[in-house]
């Protein structure tokens, strides 16, 4: 029978912790430049400060409360993002900040599985964060009073880019009620009963010109790949899947 007894550290329990993680990796903060480049969020453009994710934090969104307008995107950006308030973020930029996230957490690869649009084969697809395209958007661009031209009525619209404190009127079908917030001006007019009135009024095409304006898809993370199915050979063109699964170890 052994009855050596062990040896009592003589280390504090603050000491013993920090022996045990002394391989821990530094904090890995970063500063990006998003593709606005700051300029609605600091007077004279800046960059963004992020962290990763921790455990906590992903502790937090398992747990946290699930009602049913809960955001996890949302929430992980308020956990993450140090120096903005993220109702104050616009959706354009909104997307690359979670793919910086992502990348400073889990690494430079996200693996995930596609379907193959013509045989529907399941592909596993690697793709590297850093070698997505990134578009900024020009600084001459004001991003409160995007022009857009109306093919049918021949009338000139400002459209407003949207923030994240105003993503829930872009849901589903709410868009349809809510657009007039987004118009800032049509026909010279900027009075916001006049424009809600107009806009239901507008033929289809002028109203999905606005609609697609607002996305600014042309800008920000560009999210389309291309791939060639491991089953059928063919040569495949798909947005890049943000799910649950995008903030997870691949």
């Amino acid at each position: 029978m052994n009855t050596e007894i062990p040896e009592t550290s003589t280390l504090s329990e603050e000491d013993e912790i920090a022996q045990i993680l002394e391989h821990l990796p530094t904090e890995t903060d970063i500063s990006v430049e998003v593709p606005s480049k700051g300029r609605t969020y600091f007077a004279k453009g800046g960059t963004v400060d992020l962290k990763p994710i921790h455990f906590e934090d992903e502790k937090a969104l398992a747990t946290g409360n699930r009602g049913r307008d809960f955001n996890p995107a949302n929430y992980l950006l308020s956990r993450c993002v140090k120096n903005v308030d993220v109702d104050d973020l616009l959706l354009v930029d909104k997307i690359y900040l979670l793919l910086k996230i992502r990348q400073i957490s889990y690494g430079n690869d996200y693996t995930v599985a596609v379907a193959c649009n013509e045989c529907g084969a399941e592909n596993p697809l690697n793709v590297e964060i850093d070698k997505l395209t990134v578009k900024n958007i020009p600084d001459e661009t004001d991003v409160f009073n995007i022009p857009v031209e109306l093919r049918q009525i021949k009338k000139e619209a400002l459209v407003s880019c949207p923030t994240v404190a105003e993503e829930p009127y872009l849901s589903g079908d709410k868009i349809y009620d809510n657009l007039w917030r987004f118009v800032k001006n049509i026909g010279g007019n900027t009075k916001a009963t006049v424009i809600a009135q107009v806009i239901k009024k507008l033929p289809l095409v002028d109203m999905h010109l606005l609609v697609n304006a607002l996305s600014l898809d042309k800008y920000g993370l560009q999210p389309e790949i291309q791939y060639t199915c491991d089953s059928c050979q063919a040569l495949n063109l798909i947005n890049l899947p943000i799910d649950e699964n995008f903030f997870s170890v691949s």
